[in-house]
């Protein structure tokens, strides 16, 4: 129980307070499934609790607008903290180039807020060397 609420006061202190996904982008190497997008969902109230939530994420070409990822399934770690991530399989990560990412919830009501709001979190898939 200690070692959980730590881990809560931790998230809460040092998460930015915007909404994650990060407005850092995330490097990944052509091919690669690690790391995978982690991903801390707050809103202007703070965490977002997922507890009876489907969480899925598109990923789209930011020049191209096309689509690698069209809501595939997130997988949540911690729900009450907001705490999930999105693991790639090497065939969504061939394609060079700058992504946008957009995760979207789905509550047992049927409402559905997509994150980040405000801004274009990014990845960007790099050539192997």
């Amino acid at each position: 129980m200690r070692v959980r609420l730590f881990f809560i006061l931790f998230v809460m202190l040092l998460v930015p307070k915007t909404v994650c996904p990060s407005n850092e982008p995330l490097y990944l190497i052509r091919g690669d499934t690690r790391p995978a997008y982690p991903i801390v969902l707050r809103s202007s109230s703070g965490l977002v609790d997922l507890s009876g939530t489907t969480i899925t994420a598109t990923v789209q070409n930011v020049i191209t607008g096309e689509n690698i990822i069209m809501d595939q399934p997130v997988l949540i770690i911690d729900p009450l903290i907001g705490l999930c991530e999105y693991r790639w399989a090497s065939a969504q990560t061939n394609t060079v180039g700058t992504f946008s990412i957009q995760i979207k919830v789905l509550d047992a009501e049927g409402n559905t807020s997509t994150y980040p709001a405000s801004y274009d979190a990014r990845i960007i898939i790099r050539e192997r060397y």
